[in-house]
């Protein structure tokens, strides 16, 4: 989905795509885009014993943005 959303970006702004996402990821305080893993790590924490004790909280995955 970022790759056709980076394409569409560099087309209006008639620049390259290399440099909106140098320009996405220089947003992120983590310095990286996020990936898939990302989430799935946060689910797999929730669904195990760790997180036994967490209750209706909203947890953020953005690399701190």
């Amino acid at each position: 989905m970022w790759d056709l959303i980076d394409c569409e970006v560099a087309r209006l702004e008639r620049t390259l795509v290399e440099s909106v996402k140098t320009r996405a990821v220089e947003g992120i305080p983590l310095g990286r885009i996020q990936q898939p893993e990302d989430i799935a790590n946060m689910v797999a924490f929730l669904a195990s014993s760790d997180a036994s004790y967490i209750t209706g909280q909203a947890l953020n995955v953005c690399g701190g943005i």
